[in-house]
């Protein structure tokens, strides 16, 4: 069973740069280790995540198509994330560890439903 590990943090303080030292540290340990990224707002990884929520959702799409500035449409992914649960559940494979990369805005998992599920 892998320990799941989620980054948080407030935006530009390094989650992503973490995750992939942090991958790195445990792989190089000899653990098994895979990345969940779970911001669907980033432009780019340092890492190859074994699951990417960009596939299912884009808040660049959620902007253009609701007319949302960037913190609405990262809300609008949140929600629309915290009904794909299951789906995303069944990317998870057996390793040691998982770390989940989360977005930078906290009032998501501290005033939304959605951050904690």
């Amino acid at each position: 069973m892998a320990l799941n590990i989620f980054v948080l943090g407030s935006a530009g303080s390094g989650k992503t740069t973490f995750t992939k030292v942090f991958s790195d540290f445990i792989a190089s340990n000899g653990y098994s280790v895979e990345i969940f990224n779970l911001d669907p707002g980033v432009k780019t990884l340092p890492y190859k995540p074994s699951f990417d929520i960009r596939k299912l959702i884009s808040v660049d799409e959620i902007m253009r198509e609701h007319g949302l500035g960037p913190n609405g449409a990262m809300l609008l992914a949140m929600e629309k994330m915290e009904r794909l649960v299951v789906k995303i559940k069944g990317y998870m494979n057996e390793v040691d560890f998982r770390l989940l990369d989360t977005p930078g805005q906290l009032e998501i998992f501290a005033f939304r439903s959605s951050g904690p599920s």
